[in-house]
């Protein structure tokens, strides 16, 4: 009969913690349902709570030190200072917010759980969503060859006004741009 009366009383006290656990979820989510969850930071900076406007705008400054801040490149005694946004670099805040808004909504109930109790514990970190423009990184390396001089190329054949003459092949330096990619 104790026995019965302990076990009873267990399962009471564990009914009370998850009907609170479940109202103390139901009202994190009600508190922030057009807002980013607490705890929550992108690229080193906090905006946990914020709503998607606010986040995006301190993205939008954050972002604009990255895009616009130069990227130094040397060969010998040349140097070439160009931003990421010629580079063909640049944030995707869409990709970067909706990171940040699923904290907390994954498609998962036990995902969601398990990401709310992981921010009470700690800071969820979500990096800075970036594209890449590969045309336009390639199209930048094409003046920086210019700058380099004579490009290298294979030795060929040239034929002018009916006679044929080997072109030397030429040694040359050239941007591997797939290696800097």
């Amino acid at each position: 009969d104790r026995l019965a009366r302990g076990g009873s009383r267990l399962l009471l006290v564990l009914a009370v913690l998850f009907g609170v656990l479940a109202i103390s979820l139901v009202l994190l989510r009600g508190i922030y349902s057009d807002r980013v969850y607490p705890q929550v930071s992108v690229a080193g900076m906090n905006i946990g709570g914020m709503s998607r406007e606010d986040a995006q705008a301190v993205l939008e400054q954050r972002a604009v030190e990255l895009e616009y801040g130069a990227v130094v490149l040397t060969y010998g005694d040349q140097t070439w200072a160009p931003t990421l946004t010629q580079l063909g670099v640049a944030v995707d805040y869409d990709a970067t917010l909706d990171a940040a808004f699923g904290v907390g909504r994954e498609e998962s109930a036990w995902e969601r759980v398990g990401s709310t109790f992981g921010l009470l514990k700690s800071e969820y970190h979500i990096p800075l969503q970036m594209t890449f423009n590969p045309n336009a990184m390639n199209s930048w390396f094409e003046t920086v060859n210019s700058d380099l001089g004579i490009p290298p190329h294979n030795a060929y054949i040239v034929v002018e006004n009916g006679v044929a003459r080997i072109e030397a092949e030429v040694d040359g330096t050239v941007v591997d741009s797939s290696a800097v990619q």
